[in-house]
């Protein structure tokens, strides 16, 4: 049987395949962040994630692991972050590998 690919609009607006036969997805998701205290308050940047559906718990869940992203761009504050310098520390996701939230950061343990 051929494998067909579906696409679907996610929340934020980015075309994302789905793969017939639940093979592994890579989902990017482009995010903004706006800091609300301190000296950059009112400062806004964007990026982009990316992540592997194939991560994902049967049923859905929390994934608790460093370096969950396969591919991460965003410069704050002109410094530049991607998957090695920004890890994982957790993501919980749906069933069908749909997010419902990341931690991420420069010094990320396991669900830290």
């Amino acid at each position: 049987m051929r494998a067909m690919n579906v696409w679907l609009m996610i929340a934020t607006g980015v075309m994302v395949p789905t793969a017939a036969l639940a093979a592994p997805v890579f989902i990017t998701y482009p995010f903004e962040v706006t800091a609300t205290s301190g000296p950059l308050s009112g400062v806004s940047a964007a990026g982009t994630f990316t992540y592997n559906t194939a991560i994902t718990p049967p049923g859905g869940g929390q994934v608790l692991a460093v370096g969950l992203l396969n591919d991460l761009n965003f410069t704050w504050d002109s410094i530049t972050y991607n998957a090695s310098t920004a890890n994982t520390g957790g993501m919980l996701l749906g069933s069908s590998g749909n997010l419902f939230g990341v931690v991420s950061g420069t010094t990320c343990q396991a669900a830290s």
